[in-house]
């Protein structure tokens, strides 16, 4: 979608009336439903209605849709309440137009069309692209063995491809589970076998991912696999022991400090050798000065972060476009905002910064994983400003 056809579909928005479900002799319908085409196919995006009790139906045809001609257009899928969103992948090229509507719970839908709001009216084209498959083996095969005082971690991957390697002292068996672990080592696979050399006497799990299949969410957990399914642990007998030469006591001796008399145990007289400290009152200088030393020390809370910005480049489009939202806390439309930034043909720059302001977003929202997934893609060019988010959101899901 090209900014020009944005800006129409905005003011064409603008030009409908402001209808809800909750309106006289109106049945629930859907809102904000946007297509736009995305490698994998055309993705629809809405916002699901507070008053249908069922799922919501998703119908697509060759010119835009109404009461007239429903009857021709085609079920393309069923979506459940929540997820608001669905790609759909045209055999032909179009163009395409979209309607959502919404079900009751015996999953009739209700028919009701809102241009802008549950159904498209410029029709939408999407070519599939013609690219050399590649093809990426699992990660499989994974072994670790106690060499030593090291452990030698084996397993096969597509030759080239980015590597990431966790250690844990728990299983590793989900995503959650990798907040816990630490990240060892990164590579392009050779074929070589991973050496780490961790502390002995502590049971240790490994787990190997694409890197690619971290970033979009798509790595599987597999025991035996990519993920060990047992546990290694270096005996602390392997830890070879270091001859330690015994230290010379540095003359002269320790002063002998007698407080009473060997025969009897009478008390003897302080000497003017006494060290022993008398307790003393701090004044009061002392104790203000104190007080504020221990103030400075005080942490800020998790989760009470404040919005953060970028120095503005190529004029400040996107921050102009969301300083209103991000001033009144509106996050939702923050989320819809960026969405139609990124629906235009952008720089790898522009959407690092787009992804430093989703994960923000999110953030407030508390979607926390998701937030953590933009901040990771804007990490390469904002590595400073994402450092702070990142570890807050990992505090965040270890306290949760």
């Amino acid at each position: 979608m090209t900014f020009k056809h944005a800006f129409l579909a905005v003011l064409g928005l603008l030009a409908v009336p402001a209808l809800t479900a909750q309106d006289s002799q109106l049945p629930p319908f859907v809102s904000r439903l946007t297509a736009v085409t995305v490698e994998n196919g055309v993705l629809l995006s809405w916002q699901d209605s507070s008053e249908a009790g069922g799922e919501y139906l998703v119908y697509s045809a060759n010119e835009e849709i109404d009461e007239s001609n429903f009857v021709s257009a085609r079920l393309v899928a069923t979506v459940e309440a929540g997820a608001q969103e669905y790609v759909d992948t045209p055999e032909t090229e179009g163009p395409h137009y979209y309607a959502v509507l919404a079900s009751n719970d015996a999953g009739e839908p209700y028919i009701f069309f809102v241009p802008y709001r549950n159904k498209t009216t410029r029709g939408i084209r999407y070519t599939q692209r013609e690219e050399p498959e590649k093809t990426v083996s699992p990660v499989s095969g994974i072994a670790a063995l106690v060499v030593g005082d090291s452990v030698t971690v084996n397993f096969a991957a597509t030759p080239g491809e980015d590597l990431i390697i966790y250690r844990s002292t728990g299983p590793i068996g989900s995503a959650d589970d990798l907040v816990e672990a630490v990240l060892v080592d990164t590579q392009s696979y050779t074929g070589v076998p991973f050496v780490d050399k961790p502390m002995a006497g502590i049971s240790y799990y490994y787990g190997v991912f694409y890197d690619q299949a971290l970033r979009t969410g798509a790595a599987v957990f597999r025991p035996g696999e990519n993920v060990l399914a047992a546990s290694v642990q270096i005996p602390l007998a392997a830890i070879p022991e270091v001859a330690v030469e015994p230290k010379i006591r540095i003359r002269p001796l320790p002063y002998l400090m007698l407080t009473a008399t060997v025969d009897s145990g009478e008390a003897l007289k302080a000497t003017p050798y006494e060290t022993t400290p008398q307790k003393t009152t701090l004044s009061e200088e002392t104790n203000a000065a104190l007080a504020r030393l221990l103030d400075g020390k005080k942490q800020p809370e998790h989760g009470t972060k404040k919005p953060a910005w970028l120095a503005p480049k190529d004029g400040g489009e996107l921050e102009n476009l969301l300083k209103g939202s991000f001033e009144e806390n509106r996050w939702e439309d923050a989320l819809n905002a960026i969405d139609s930034y990124m629906q235009t043909r952008r720089t790898v720059g522009e959407k690092q910064r787009a992804h430093f302001y989703k994960g923000q977003s999110l953030y407030y929202l508390k979607r926390y994983q998701e937030a953590f997934m933009e901040f990771v893609f804007a990490e390469e060019a904002y590595y400073t400003q994402v450092q702070p988010w990142l570890n807050d959101i990992i505090s965040l899901l270890a306290a949760g």
